[in-house]
C-alpha cells in the first residue's frame, strides 16, 4: 500500500470519529417536550436538607415581586409600583435604589436589573442601562441604541455586562453584546437567523448564571445556549420542535390566549438540576435531573382570585408550605434556591388541619415554623425562603 493510500485511510478514519463523535454529542443534548410528562409531584427532602426563612423589614411595603438577587453582602429585589430596595442579608432595609419617573437619575422600568459582585453597583434595564452605585447614588447612563432598540434582557457576568435583544423586531442585527461596565463593547454576537416580525412579544426569560457561565434562551431557534469566559457559545438543552411552539409570523388573540404554545416563565440551573417554570395549558414547574434526563413534573395551582398560592415542591422538611423557586446562588460553597411566601399565608396555613397533622423530616423545625407565623402579622411584608440543596 503506498503513502497516497495509506494518507486516504487515516483521513477517512478521522472524518467516521468526528461524525460518529457530533452524533453522540446530539444524542446527549437533552431535548424538553412538555407534551411528553405527565404530573409526579417532588418532595423537598428528595433535593434539599435545609430550609430558613428571612422576615423582610416592613419600613417598604412591597407590592409583586419580579426578582431577588442574594450576594454574600446583602438582597435585592425589585417590587411594584416601588423600584428596586436593598436588604442586609439578615432582612433589614439598607436603601431603595433610585426612584420611578422620566427624571435623568430615575427609571421608569426596573424588571430587570443585576448587580456587580465586586463594587455592588446596580445596573437597571431602562429605556438606557442605567448605573447606581451600592450606596444607591446614580452613577451613569450606558446607551446601546446603535446596536439595537429593544433590549429584553441584561445580566452581570465574570465581571462585565451581557445585553440581549429581542430579534423578532426587522431592525435588530444583533442577539446579544457583551460589554464593560463603562459600556466598552467587547463581543457583539450576530443574530442566528435572518429577520422576521410578529404581532405578539417574546417569552421575557431571564438569562442564568452557573458556574463560570451564563445561559439564555432563544425562543425562536428553541435553544438554551451557555455562553462560555471566552464569550464563545454552546447549546445547553433544546425544545422540542412541535406545534407547541411559537410560529415566526401573526397570530390571532384566541391563539396566543389559547394555552396552546409553551410559554417559558424561568429557567434555573444547579450542579444536578434543571429547573423549568413554563405554561402549557397549565403552569408547570419541571425537575430535570442531570445524571439521567429523568424529568418529574409539579403542576402549579391557581386560585380563583388568580393568584399564584401555595405551590411548588411539597415541603417535607417542616411541613411548611409548597416551595416555588424564584432564583439561586451560592454561598460557601453551597447551593441555594430562594422563594418568598406572603405572611398572611403562613399564618392561614399553620391554622388549618392539614399543618396540625403534618409530621415533617424535622418536627423541631415545624415548630420553628409555627413560631414564625406567631411572630407574623398579616400585613407583614412577605417571608424569604432559602431552600439549601444537597450536595
Amino acid at each position: 500500500m503506498n503513502s497516497r493510500s495509506q494518507l486516504l485511510i487515516i483521513v477517512i478514519f478521522l472524518i467516521t470519529i468526528l461524525v460518529i463523535s457530533c452524533k453522540s454529542n446530539q444524542i446527549d443534548l437533552f431535548r424538553f417536550d412538555p407534551r411528553e410528562y405527565n404530573e409526579t409531584g417532588v418532595a423537598l427532602s428528595e433535593i434539599a436538607d435545609e430550609i430558613t426563612y428571612v422576615k423582610l423589614d416592613n419600613s417598604i411595603l412591597l407590592n409583586r415581586v419580579f426578582n431577588i438577587i442574594i450576594n454574600d453582602d446583602a438582597i435585592y429585589l425589585n417590587s411594584k409600583d416601588i423600584g428596586i430596595i436593598k436588604y442586609n442579608r439578615e432582612g433589614k432595609l439598607i436603601r431603595k435604589i433610585g426612584n420611578i419617573g422620566n427624571g435623568p437619575n430615575e427609571y421608569l422600568s426596573y424588571q430587570i436589573f443585576c448587580v456587580d459582585d465586586n463594587t455592588g453597583n446596580i445596573f437597571v434595564n431602562d429605556r438606557v442601562c442605567k448605573v447606581f452605585s451600592n450606596t444607591g447614588k446614580f452613577i451613569r447612563d450606558i446607551k446601546f441604541k446603535k446596536y439595537g432598540d429593544y433590549v429584553v434582557d441584561l445580566n452581570y457576568f465574570n465581571s462585565n455586562l451581557f445585553l440581549k435583544f429581542g430579534i423578532q423586531y426587522e431592525n435588530t442585527e444583533f442577539e446579544w453584546l457583551v460589554c464593560d461596565t463603562f459600556g466598552d463593547l467587547i463581543k457583539l454576537q450576530k443574530r442566528h437567523f435572518p429577520p422576521f416580525k410578529t404581532n405578539y412579544g417574546t417569552n421575557m426569560v431571564t438569562s442564568y448564571k452557573f458556574e463560570n457561565t451564563l445561559a439564555y434562551f432563544n425562543m425562536w431557534t428553541d435553544t438554551v445556549f451557555s455562553i462560555l469566559p471566552d464569550f464563545s457559545e454552546k447549546a445547553t438543552f433544546i425544545i422540542s420542535p412541535g406545534d407547541h411552539r411559537y410560529p415566526k409570523s401573526n397570530l390571532s388573540v384566541e391563539q396566543f390566549t389559547s394555552g396552546n404554545y409553551l410559554s417559558l416563565i424561568r429557567i434555573l440551573e444547579t450542579s444536578n438540576y434543571f429547573i423549568i417554570q413554563y405554561f402549557f395549558h397549565e403552569p408547570y414547574i419541571a425537575l430535570i435531573r442531570k445524571n439521567n434526563q429523568e424529568v418529574s413534573l409539579i403542576e402549579v395551582k391557581i386560585n380563583k382570585a388568580g393568584e399564584y398560592t401555595n405551590m411548588g415542591f411539597e415541603n417535607d422538611l417542616d411541613g411548611g408550605l409548597k416551595f416555588y423557586p424564584i432564583n439561586y446562588f451560592i454561598q460557601n460553597k453551597r447551593e441555594y434556591l430562594i422563594g418568598l411566601i406572603n405572611a398572611l399565608d403562613i399564618k392561614m396555613y399553620v391554622e388549618t388541619d392539614e399543618f396540625k397533622n403534618l409530621i415533617p423530616k424535622d418536627p423541631v423545625l415545624k415548630e420553628k415554623f409555627e413560631s414564625l407565623a406567631i411572630k407574623l402579622k398579616e400585613t407583614d411584608n412577605p417571608v424569604l425562603v432559602l431552600v439549601r440543596l444537597k450536595e
